[in-house]
């Protein structure tokens, strides 16, 4: 598919549908959000809701690629641009993605438009439904997969939360458990249903000729595929780092959304980051062998809710043990510009507190 072609079917769908190109959205959220750019990703980097006034204070009228004589509406919806290989790839893969991206934007720019009075109370009420120990872990999990900045309000967690979870009803609900372990779908799915009509969303912005959302079981799905490959990458990012329990608990989500063949695997994975933290308290508190070896035989059972809902109490204790570690491992000093200097620098200015170890 050519890209004036993709770009005809979205405005035929929508006027308000844009195709921009990749650094020019990742300005534009940035500029518009005051995200620092000394962030990694840009987080909803794949579509934005902004007003037409706002858009041209940030892009050229040239970088948006529209007709001379298409009007832009007051809300614009900048969709990703496709790139060479996925314009030349499968026509109903390209449709399918961008049905999920208008949906996902449509869904931000109706919430914007039909709650621009609400108040704290009428949100929190929002929240109470949800619930407040799941609306904490809905923001860690929108935060953790790039779908919200880091710092963001109740008001634009809760957007998010409406479009992706929606997003997700509409073409994977397979993956609803896996995003959102802690959550009901059913009754989230009422309780937004009174701020956003979702399945009319869904027809209205279905490009023609574009397949029907094929949802597979966890197993089967590209979608979890690459869903596990990140949750390992990051799993290996955290053990290289040292933070052995955070690459636990991402390995052990990623064992919830593993093709078959890989769920052991990441589940051995898991295990081994344990028995590394067990090796880790072993060399700082020398304990018997006979208190190790429960160690190992406990501490993996504690990875089955670390990685479910806010802050559980599992994570905690294996964060609590690890800082134990870190405290034997890292050396603590105290800082002595005093003695340093009339000592005329034969004294270091940094003195090792070795006691601190054994505290």
């Amino acid at each position: 598919m050519r890209f004036e072609e993709l770009g005809r079917i979205l405005r035929d769908l929508d006027p308000a549908a844009v195709l921009v190109a990749k650094p020019v959205l990742a300005r534009v959220v940035q500029r518009v959000t005051g995200l620092s750019w000394a962030l990694w990703e840009v987080p909803h980097s794949h579509c934005f809701v902004v007003d037409r006034f706002t858009l041209f204070k940030h892009v050229d009228p040239d970088e948006l690629h529209l007709p001379s004589d298409h009007s832009l509406p007051p809300h614009v919806l900048l969709l990703e641009r496709p790139t060479p290989e996925e314009l030349s790839g499968p026509r109903d893969d390209l449709l399918g993605r961008y049905w999920r991206l208008l949906f996902h934007a449509s869904v931000h720019r109706e919430l914007g438009q039909r709650l621009t009075e609400l108040t704290p109370a009428a949100l929190r009420e929002r929240i109470e439904a949800i619930g407040p120990a799941e609306f904490e872990e809905v923001r860690n999990v929108l935060q953790q997969d790039g779908h919200l900045a880091p710092g963001a309000d109740d008001r634009d967690t809760y957007f998010e939360f409406a479009a992706y979870f929606l997003e997700l009803r509409f073409f994977n609900p397979a993956l609803i458990p896996v995003s959102f372990p802690g959550l009901a779908p059913d009754p989230v799915g009422a309780a937004l249903a009174g701020d956003v009509d979702g399945r009319g969303l869904f027809l209205r912005t279905r490009p023609p000729g574009a397949p029907d959302p094929d949802p597979r079981t966890d197993d089967q799905s590209d979608e979890s595929h690459d869903f596990y490959h990140k949750l390992t990458r990051q799993a290996r990012r955290a053990s290289t780092a040292g933070d052995t329990v955070a690459a636990a608990i991402l390995h052990t989500r990623a064992a919830r959304v593993a093709p078959a063949a890989l769920t052991v695997l990441a589940q051995e994975a898991a295990r081994a980051d344990i028995y590394a933290l067990v090796d880790r308290l072993e060399r700082a508190l020398e304990p018997a062998r006979a208190e190790a070896e429960n160690w190992r035989r406990v501490l993996p059972s504690l990875l089955d809710k670390a990685d479910q809902g806010s802050r559980p109490v599992e994570a905690a204790i294996l964060y609590d043990l690890q800082r134990a570690c870190r405290d034997h491992e890292e050396p603590v000093y105290a800082l002595d510009a005093a003695e340093w200097v009339l000592s005329a620098g034969r004294l270091p200015v940094r003195r090792p507190l070795d006691s601190e170890r054994f505290v």
